[in-house]
């Protein structure tokens, strides 16, 4: 998609406009108030006496235009009142100086040699300009919350469509600085968590809550049980281990092949312990139940009933509705991120698997063979 110049000023510039006076306006330059690189076309340029709402948004702008047209530039000089930039090659003209529009908040374009002549042809192997919030704006109009993208796809992203190579390091910036922008930073969730236990109180009443902070204010962890899952509690069946006491008028003593299983009826236990903790009558105590033609039924633990299921889920969770709707309870319960520490060397790609359990193997849907997925997939597909 294009960028059309018209597109660029918006409502709200209104007050930045307000600076120039009106016969200024006219069509030799436009305002850019924002722009988006995964948006921007390859003739993208700009020229002399167009107007940026900020410094970072002038850098970023030609950022990209290095990116496009595969030269680098550096920075000679960069203050709060004025910017300059020339190509990298010593002997190239190419040249921009831009400064502040009468000291105010907008920036323009003074002078822009957009000649060169050094050879742009060659392949940056790595690139100046590539920087990671750049990367992030060029695969950020793609990505969403769930996305399952790789480092390695937004190196391969990066080469195929702007012709650059990063390293990992920044694509994994890029990534992370796109989740940031969609789900929030880290600090503003930890925040939410007094308005969003008050608020899961007041919907779900009988719910609890507690959490818990260092010294500084930094999360530690926390707790919560929302009201209809404490009801519905009452109702589930509790794990415990019964202790059996010879009474021999309900004892009965089956054999079964070679070996001998005591069943008592009146505390519902059998020696071989399946009807201890399933709560339903094993084999043995059903030999005797129906030798005595009782009702088996009436041996079966209330937790397996229908009504019991019931009153298990009778309870509902409200939803707590938007934080931005949320009573706060004071700036003094804010809380902060836990502190933590990276560790040196590369992050561990494998979780380390629990005592018994066996590494899975997986198999691709492409080609049907083991040790990769469809994604890594380099092998032609499966014919049957």
């Amino acid at each position: 998609m294009d960028l059309e110049w018209s597109s660029v000023v918006d409502s709200g510039m209104d007050n930045l406009c307000s600076l120039l006076p009106s016969s200024s306006i006219d069509d030799d330059f436009q305002i850019l108030t924002d722009i988006h690189v995964s948006s921007l076309s390859s003739t993208f340029d700009l020229k002399e006496k167009d107007m940026f709402a900020s410094k970072e948004l002038l850098s970023k702008s030609f950022y990209y235009i290095a990116i496009k047209n595969n030269f680098e530039f550096k920075t000679v000089r960069s203050n709060s009142k004025s910017i300059e930039f020339k190509c990298s090659q010593d002997n190239c003209p190419w040249y921009v100086r831009a400064s502040r529009y009468k000291g105010g908040e907008l920036w323009r374009l003074r002078k822009y040699i957009a000649n060169h002549n050094c050879s742009i042809n060659v392949i940056q192997t790595t690139h100046k300009q590539a920087s990671s919030s750049l990367i992030s704006d060029c695969i950020g109009k793609d990505f969403s919350s769930f996305d399952r993208s790789t480092p390695n796809d937004i190196m391969i992203h990066m080469r195929t469509k702007l012709g650059v190579n990063v390293s990992y390091y920044k694509a994994w910036r890029a990534k992370e600085l796109v989740m940031n922008s969609l789900n929030g930073e880290a600090k503003e969730s930890y925040a939410l968590i007094p308005n969003f236990f008050m608020k899961l109180k007041e919907i779900n009443p009988g719910s609890f809550t507690a959490y818990e902070t260092d010294t500084e204010g930094h999360f530690k962890y926390c707790f919560m049980a929302i009201g209809a899952c404490i009801e519905g509690w009452k109702y589930c069946r509790p794990i415990y281990q019964l202790t059996v006491n010879a009474i021999n008028d309900v004892e009965f003593q089956v054999i079964d092949g070679r070996k001998q299983f005591i069943v008592r009826l009146d505390c519902k236990s059998c020696t071989c312990r399946v009807w201890d903790l399933d709560e339903i009558p094993c084999a043995h105590a059903l030999a005797v139940l129906r030798g005595r033609n009782m009702n088996t039924y009436s041996f079966v633990s209330k937790y397996f009933l229908s009504s019991t299921l019931i009153s298990t889920y009778t309870g509902s969770v409200r939803p707590v509705g938007n934080h931005a709707n949320w009573k706060s309870i004071g700036f003094e319960n804010n809380i902060l991120p836990p502190t933590f520490k990276r560790r040196a060397g590369r992050p561990r790609k494998q979780r380390i698997l629990s005592i018994g359990e066996k590494k899975s193997h997986s198999r691709c849907s492409h080609c049907h063979r083991a040790g990769h997925n469809r994604r890594n997939c380099k092998f032609p597909p499966f014919l049957q």
